[in-house]
């Protein structure tokens, strides 16, 4: 892994941690601004819904809130928080907005009424303007009056301090400029490209207002984006194997990870452990324990146990609470409900199944800490710890299943960090829609519960956002070897996307999988991904009369030795972008896959191939990396597909 990928993940891993931490008081910005950071001069404010504005105010307080001769009026709860809705407004500006309470008034300006989307996902959303194909050229034209940004990058969980900025070249280069500290390289230049070339391009074909609001995290997989209330079922579920595996195999874990259990007969291990040449060797199940006061100054408060580095699966109780199955860093929510004054009790459970190092990795005493909001107010818990080797590899009873999604087990402690940091701050303004650009974190095993993880969020996010039917433009991962072509098993992930997109009302998805790069995972064409969620949107948001889709699979037909594969949404026809198609591939009835010789007739493809005579599935597109080139002549890629169910190698 580049540095350059390795800084990402790390700035993304910061991001996390803060945004679980400081949204203690769900979700509210902890600053308590008057006005929300929404809420701002330059802003579009939504149009044609009566949206929600707020803030907050001594508790009481009457709040009157005026725009282009309408107005509200709130009252400030016992929390100081206010909010009413304002509007509906038609289409226009710019406008004044005033916000008054006794003693203050605060006036906003150059106001329009449009639409706002919520841009939203990993890397690919962050990537900047000044990243992609032709970036001097499209930063000098980004000059456009109506369309306006507010970017909330990863270290600014509640939108703190952030500000709506009218596009100009200058800020389309200076939002979310990431430089590395030492070598001064700018790492992610610039407003993101995808959300602004999907906002331009709005704004030229609907000739309206458009704002982006845009908040992404390098690195960040599915579940951070989560709520709790969304992971739980998804979690129980996926777990409910695991833990049944665990009845039979660690039958002491209720006395084990009680408060109340007398350890003072187990061994004693120090951690960080010094030297890993002396440590103890074990292979199976350990268990540790160790007892911690919580200084006053964390008392009542929500902290977060840190681990460090796991080279296993863990489960972690405090005063024999169950936390969840910890991820790989190894970071817990402690809720405050779990926490009492005085002594408290951590008990973890570490399965190893892969090597013989003895339980926690961490190599630095700050990594075996807990914390508040953040590892600067922190208090270590390295040093002694009681431990038991509960029961070796050798003595299992019945084969370890497949270990849960352990970031899903653990978002679902308290919702993702994104979800709590910068999601669920923002509800409920009033988004015409959202644009979602991620997957990439949850390819691999990850994509046998990313349907159910997407669904579940699109689900949540509505009812999070309720002013409106909260629409979704998701792209389809693009093409990319990753330097491991079978690893990633990008195909998985993208079949888990187009099911969203199929089965999830008001979804649609934009085809990236033919413009990726080979060995970089960013693809530099963010205009033409731009170009297709754009097309995507007018259909399916804006009742545009049009056709968003490239070729879609419909059905399949055996002839003797050939297979005839028919589409929908061939446009005027279909065609083979480089003159020969060799995406597909077919396999007899036991999945021995080979290339097939593959030739268009009219809006079905016919293949066969020397090697199967008795061809019975077909695949398209089933690579991480090559095989997208049947397009129609719209020039929109065909979507990949198989008609086997043959489980993920």
């Amino acid at each position: 892994m580049g540095i350059r990928k390795m800084l990402l993940l790390l700035i993304c891993s910061l991001a996390i941690s803060c945004g679980a931490l400081r949204a203690a008081d769900e979700g509210q910005p902890q600053f308590k601004p008057f006005l929300h950071p929404l809420f701002n001069s330059h802003m579009v404010f939504p149009r044609e819904v009566a949206a929600p504005v707020w803030g907050w105010t001594n508790p009481g307080g009457k709040v009157t809130v005026s725009m282009n001769d309408r107005s509200a009026e709130a009252l400030a709860a016992a929390d100081g928080k206010w909010m009413l809705k304002l509007g509906p407004f038609t289409v226009g500006g710019p406008y004044q907005m005033t916000v008054s309470t006794s003693g203050k008034t605060v006036k906003l300006d150059d106001i329009l009424i449009g639409d706002v989307w919520l841009c939203s996902g990993q890397s690919n959303m962050t990537m900047g303007i000044n990243s992609v194909n032709d970036a001097k050229q499209e930063v000098a034209n980004a000059n456009h009056p109506g369309l306006r940004y507010l970017d909330i990058p990863p270290w600014r969980p509640e939108a703190d301090h952030c500000d709506w900025k009218v596009c100009t070249p200058a800020f389309s280069l200076e939002a979310a400029s990431w430089k590395d500290k030492e070598t001064g390289e700018l790492l992610h230049a610039g407003f993101s490209a995808l959300a602004y070339f999907f906002g331009r391009g709005l704004q030229k074909d609907l000739n309206i207002p458009i704002g982006l609001v845009q908040t992404s995290c390098p690195g960040s997989a599915i579940e951070m984006w989560s709520s709790a209330e969304a992971l739980n079922p998804i979690v129980k579920r996926i777990n409910a194997p695991f833990d049944e595996w665990f009845k039979k195999n660690d039958p002491d874990a209720a006395a084990f990870s009680s408060a109340n259990f007398d350890d003072s007969t187990w061994q004693t291990i120090s951690y960080p452990v010094k030297d890993w040449s002396n440590a103890p060797k074990f292979k199976g199940i350990l268990w540790i324990r160790r007892d911690f006061e919580i200084p006053p100054a964390f008392a009542g408060k929500e902290l977060a146990l840190n681990f460090g580095w796991l080279g296993g699966m863990a489960s972690v109780w405090v005063n024999g609470e169950f936390l969840g199955h910890l991820s790989p860093e190894g970071a817990a929510r402690i809720p405050v409900t779990a926490l009492k004054n005085g002594k408290n009790t951590i008990a973890m459970r570490y399965l190893n199944i892969w090597q013989n190092k003895f339980g926690i990795v961490a190599d630095k005493a700050e990594n075996i800490a807990v914390s508040i909001y953040n590892r600067k107010n922190s208090f270590s818990l390295a040093g002694d710890w009681k431990y038991k080797a509960a029961r070796e590899f050798e003595k299992f009873d019945g084969a370890v299943p497949s270990l849960p999604r352990v970031r899903c087990s653990d978002a679902a402690m308290g919702g993702g960090g994104m979800f709590r940091g910068f999601i669920k701050p923002l509800s409920p303004f009033a988004f015409k829609g959202v644009l979602w650009y991620q997957g990439e974190a949850n390819s691999g095993e990850g994509a046998t519960t990313y349907f159910d993880l997407h669904s579940a969020l699109v689900k949540d996010w509505r009812h999070r956002f309720p002013s409106t039917e909260l629409p979704f433009i998701i792209v389809q991962i693009a093409n990319c070897s990753g330097g491991n072509p079978d690893g990633w098993q990008i195909p998985y992930l993208r079949e888990a996307q187009a099911r969203v997109a199929a089965e999830v009302p008001d979804v649609a998805m934009a085809n990236a999988a033919d413009i990726g790069e080979e060995k970089d995972q960013h693809p530099k064409n963010k205009q033409e991904i731009g170009r297709r969620t754009v097309l995507a949107a007018l259909e399916k948001v804006y009742g545009k009369k049009i056709d968003s889709s490239g070729p879609v699979f419909k059905k399949l037909t055996k002839e003797g030795a050939k297979l005839r594969v028919e589409f929908d949404h061939v446009g005027t026809g279909l065609l083979a972008k480089d003159g020969k198609l060799n995406g597909f591939f077919i396999a007899d009835a036991k999945g021995n896959f080979v290339q097939a010789d593959a030739v268009i007739e009219g809006n079905a493809v016919v293949l066969s191939s020397p090697a199967i005579a008795n061809p019975e599935h077909v695949r398209y597109g089933w690579r991480n990396w090559g095989g997208c080139d049947l397009y129609n002549r719209e020039m929109l890629p065909a979507f990949q597909f198989r008609t086997d169910s043959f489980p993920m190698k």
